[in-house]
């Protein structure tokens, strides 16, 4: 007779379920508190060593993010089929946790359990999130040709997209000529390879040769035209999807926002977030970084900070951009009191965030504040400064007319000053009639770039 639970995990009230009930609870489920509620009137029940029900709810775990839950149950499930490994491989994979979906999978062979085709695509994903594991990536691809698993297009696909992401196109192009497997997917990993790669021709050339294209299709060039510097093609291929019929996404706009800001683009980005308002696209935290950078970039600081201030959520993407853009634009005593409110907000910053507020100092003349931000940086979050982070100092000191003192700083830094320190320092001198620190400043920078011929001209100007 069948185990019966007593109380859905769903409702609070008494229904009764049988073994085949539980699944369809665990298929209804969305939530880590319907979760939750089922692990725990599974394990009350034990019906966790029901390898079916097992493996359904470490997929639902996989799908909700619950990997706490994901973990928990496994651990309690005896000599686990391939059907559980690979739901708990997935679980791992798809949760960013790829480090732990290869170690599982060592584990499973080492418990002599064979791996089958539906084992390999969230491995291979594990792989690809691991650029330093292709070796990895290439024993488990020898491992699916001794099988005999290649012509699995799922496979296929997982190769191609594995090789692409660890940078490695000659292997993925093999994998992708060789068994003649392709569909939309397959041409997608290739496209997103070689735009990764900023190869950008060869990117674009597959892309037209697609005899097949999906929003992903779209969304992969256009993302990859604004990321490579290229905002204005970006755009071009936004007005070209909408012409062949096809609605944007989410994606497509992060995209197309990208483009702009770096096209200078800000009557279209304008555009664009009026289209996602009128469309009732939803604003998530990412989209909403997009706009926040895009208007910083074209100068409209003002809708930067409403759609900052609209933000229900926001992430230390969010802050520094807003940052950012303040800084960009000359707004020091902004950026300090935002600084202030973003810790007030119990939001931790990162070294990106510092590199805005000591831009804005700098721009600012707040050499006593630049101070104070430069040494809470190790002191109270744990950040090394960077040699961004002493360009930015030296920067402040300049052109406060602290010139020995920003000398100083760079002769005791723990890093090798590059090229920027040393013009910054450059141009301080130069304003300020100091010969003999100017001409240091151009031989070093000299040894940076003795191909740039404007440092020359400097040398010469100088005396």
């Amino acid at each position: 007779m069948p185990h019966r639970l007593e109380h859905s995990p769903l409702a609070g009230s008494s229904c009764g379920a049988t073994e085949e009930e539980v699944i369809s609870f665990i298929s209804a489920s969305t939530t880590s508190h319907h979760i939750s509620q089922i692990q725990a009137r599974v394990f009350a029940l034990g019906l966790h060593q029901n390898h079916l029900i097992a493996a359904k709810l470490l997929a639902l775990c996989a799908t909700a993010s619950c990997i706490g839950h994901a973990g928990l149950l496994f651990r309690h499930i005896w000599r686990p089929t391939i059907c559980v490994w690979n739901a708990f491989i997935r679980a791992l994979s798809h949760n960013d946790l790829p480090v732990e979906s290869l170690a599982a999978f060592t584990q499973m062979k080492n418990g002599r359990v064979k791996p089958d085709r539906f084992t390999f695509p969230s491995l291979l994903k594990a792989c690809a999130a691991l650029p330093e594991s292709l070796a990895i990536g290439r024993t488990v691809h020898g491992e699916v040709i001794r099988m005999g698993l290649e012509p699995d297009l799922y496979i296929h696909s997982a190769l191609i997209d594995m090789y692409a992401k660890s940078g490695c196109l000659d292997s993925a192009a093999k994998v992708f000529d060789e068994k003649g497997l392709r569909d939309v997917v397959t041409w997608n990993s290739m496209v997103a390879g070689f735009f990764r790669r900023q190869d950008v021709d060869k990117g674009r050339e597959l892309f037209e040769r697609m005899s097949e294209r999906n929003i992903v299709s779209w969304n992969t060039v256009i993302t990859g035209y604004a990321q490579n510097g290229h905002g204005v093609e970006a755009l071009k291929l936004f007005r070209r999807m909408q012409l062949e019929g096809l609605r944007p996404n989410e994606a497509t706009f992060i995209g197309v926002l990208c483009g702009c800001a770096q096209a200078g683009a800000l009557d279209i980005g304008k555009w664009v977030h009026h289209w996602i308002k009128l469309n009732d696209i939803s604003m998530d935290v990412q989209l909403s970084n997009c706009l926040i950078d895009m208007y910083a970039k074209g100068g409209s600081l003002v809708d930067a900070r409403r759609v900052f201030d609209d933000m229900r959520q926001r992430s230390v993407v969010s802050w520094n951009s807003m940052i950012s853009g303040l800084a960009m634009h000359g707004h020091g005593e902004e950026v300090v009191h935002l600084f202030e409110e973003m810790e007030r907000d119990g939001m931790k910053p990162d070294d990106i965030t510092f590199i805005g507020v000591l831009t804005a100092c700098a721009h600012a003349g707040l050499i006593k504040e630049g101070k104070s931000y430069f040494n809470k940086m190790e002191r109270d979050h744990c950040i090394v400064p960077k040699v961004e982070h002493y360009g930015c100092m030296v920067d402040i000191l300049g052109r406060g007319g602290c010139i020995t003192e920003a000398h100083e700083l760079i002769k005791n830094m723990p890093v090798k000053p590059d090229a920027g320190i040393w013009s910054a320092l450059l141009g301080a001198c130069r304003k300020l009639g100091q010969l003999d620190l100017a001409e240091n400043a151009i031989i070093h920078l000299l040894e940076f770039e003795p191909w740039n011929a404007g440092n020359y001209v400097l040398l010469s100007n100088i005396y």
